[in-house]
């Protein structure tokens, strides 16, 4: 079940939060799923001086928990999904970028890594800035569109995108998964950034994952698209509270 709590001050929200949460246990942590570190130190903070003690919490970030939660359960594990973080996706979109033949089919990418200054490995923070960039934008894309993950990890371009750009950045993210998919076989795609995670295990029909315990998301101003899609799909096995 997925609930929502709302209020404009997170003094209120804190406080609904300490009324709902379980006893202290250290055996049996409850999980709270903040947005960024600085709103875990936060929570952290006030719940001490609150309960007089901040024991028996699993206080992490969301792109955290959606990695652990969606691919880290045996069901995950036994299906073969990887998750890609931030600085993995973009190594995966750099390997890519060094291959001669791959970026021999995109001109404007072979023009571009050919215009370093100098020849040979000259050419590496270009393709670093270049893979960062691509990266950024899929996760990006992952976050807000994760309808359009589907047609770019198999390094196609969604319709909304018919552009000429578009087709080779979605051919070289296409090709950086399929690298990164362990079964290499190029056709089963077993790897996606952290955000497109409820996406793949969906595709691999693995069913939702189920956390051990109720899970409690604080302090989120916004969702973004595919945080709320993983938290639905959660709910259906998981008693998910939002405080918003």
């Amino acid at each position: 079940m997925l609930r929502a709590r709302h209020a404009n001050r997170v003094e209120q929200l804190l406080e609904a939060l300490v009324d709902a949460l379980p006893p202290t246990n250290p055996f049996a942590p409850t999980t709270i799923v903040v947005g960024s570190r600085l709103v875990g130190r936060y929570v952290r903070r006030q719940l001490a001086f609150t309960r007089g003690i901040a024991a028996g919490l699993d206080i992490v970030t969301f792109e955290a928990f959606v990695e652990r939660t969606w691919a880290g359960d045996a069901a995950a594990k036994a299906a073969g999904l990887v998750a890609l973080d931030r600085s993995q996706l973009a190594a995966a979109v750099a390997s890519v970028l060094a291959d001669e033949t791959a970026i021999g089919e995109h001109a404007a990418v072979a023009a571009y890594l050919a215009a370093a200054p100098a020849a040979g490995d000259a050419a590496g923070p270009r393709r670093v800035q270049l893979a960062e960039h691509l990266a950024h934008l899929a996760w990006t894309y992952a976050l807000t569109r994760p309808d359009w993950m589907p047609a770019l990890l198999a390094g196609l371009v969604p319709s909304e995108l018919a552009t000429h750009q578009a087709r080779w950045q979605a051919a070289l993210l296409g090709a950086a998964i399929r690298r990164a998919s362990p079964d290499g076989d190029g056709k089963t795609l077993r790897a996606a950034p952290v955000p497109a995670l409820p996406w793949l295990r969906r595709q691999a029909r693995v069913a939702p994952p189920r956390a051990a315990g109720p899970i409690t998301v604080f302090g989120a101003s916004t969702l973004a698209r595919a945080q709320l899609e993983a938290l639905t799909d959660l709910a259906a096995t998981t008693d998910v509270t939002v405080y918003a």
